[in-house]
């Protein structure tokens, strides 16, 4: 098992902290890529790979730890702050493989 928050993480835990590492690597790393060539207008083009990206993000599920959640409460919150520090502590690999010029394309302008 691994630790996070000084803490051994359990089974499940174990198992989104796997999942969103695949993620990175199977999606964003090649999305990122393909993204990074192209003009901020292609990136968020209706047909941008991007999106895709997004909808295989959301496939994955990570959003569904709330109160509907089939894990207590305490696990709930617990995997909402694995999943978000997973994906902000990868910031900067992430800003690597989805290319800069993405990331900034996506910001409010």
């Amino acid at each position: 098992m691994a630790e996070i928050f000084n803490e051994i993480l359990s089974e499940t835990e174990s198992a989104v902290r796997d999942t969103l590492r695949r993620f990175a690597v199977d999606v964003l790393r090649p999305v990122g890529k393909a993204l990074d060539v192209l003009s901020p207008d292609d990136v968020i083009a209706k047909n941008s790979l991007l999106w895709e990206a997004h909808k295989k993000y959301a496939d994955l599920g990570m959003n569904m730890f709330g109160e509907e959640a089939s894990v207590s409460p305490v696990e709930a919150a617990r995997l909402r702050a694995l999943s978000s520090e997973m994906m902000v502590g990868a910031m900067p690999a992430l800003l690597s493989a989805w290319g800069f010029q993405a990331w900034l394309s996506i910001l409010p302008r």
